[in-house]
């Protein structure tokens, strides 16, 4: 009678055991991974594929591969605009300071390396191919955000700018009209967003991002 009490005791004990970890957060608790750059639960892409990563694991291992692929003026250059974002705090900085700190060296500035200093006075082609190695990279390292006006923010700050369509694992998003509370496209509402944009394109050529914007704000 003893041994089968403490069985069904031992029983009860592993079910419960079970029920709890079944019910943890999928977000790593281990190497840094889950949590954002002030120890909150971010969202981390070995928790989740979808998603805009905010978790500071994985940021920093996809700049470090970046960092193999750029050259050492790009790399420098890239490495400065990153700090000035994350100095920021999530305000993000307009492509037109961009574009002015990027021609007065001010990238450099901020961690005291001046030794390319004369190769940053380049063409704003090279600005361009920088910010799309960061924008279009595995992990992307920044985003273009904001209604008014455009603003560059660091990845590490998105959260900010985005909505949650999952808890468990956390999954971020940018809230737009076409897409549904899962974070999945709405077709119909998407389309009628582009043949919008399309036609105020073609009937106005030369127009502006920012026109653009004013034009269709019913869709963004």
């Amino acid at each position: 009678m003893i041994r089968v009490q403490y069985h069904l005791e031992s029983q009860d004990t592993e079910e419960t055991s079970l029920r709890m970890e079944a019910n943890e957060p999928a977000q790593s608790t281990t190497d840094g991974h889950g949590f954002n750059e002030k120890g909150a639960i971010a969202c981390c892409r070995r928790s989740s594929d979808l998603g805009l990563v905010d978790c500071s694991a994985c940021l920093d291992e996809g700049w470090s591969m970046l960092q193999d692929v750029l050259d050492s003026n790009s790399c420098d250059a890239a490495n400065g605009l990153l700090m000035m974002l994350r100095q920021s705090n999530g305000q993000g900085i307009k492509k037109s300071e961009i574009m002015v700190s990027y021609h007065s060296n001010l990238f450099l500035s901020s961690y005291d390396e001046r030794r390319h200093q004369n190769s940053f006075a380049s063409s704003t082609s090279n600005l361009s191919a920088i910010l799309n190695r960061l924008l279009g990279a595995d992990i992307p390292q920044v985003y273009w955000v904001g209604y008014k006006y455009l603003v560059l923010v660091s990845a590490h700050h998105v959260a900010r700018w985005c909505v949650a369509v999952s808890q468990n694992p956390l999954v971020y998003t940018f809230p737009r009209r076409w897409m549904d509370i899962k974070g999945q496209k709405v077709v119909d509402f998407w389309q009628a967003a582009v043949r919008a944009i399309m036609s105020t394109v073609i009937f106005r050529p030369g127009i502006s991002q920012v026109r653009v914007f004013y034009h269709e704000l019913t869709f963004d």
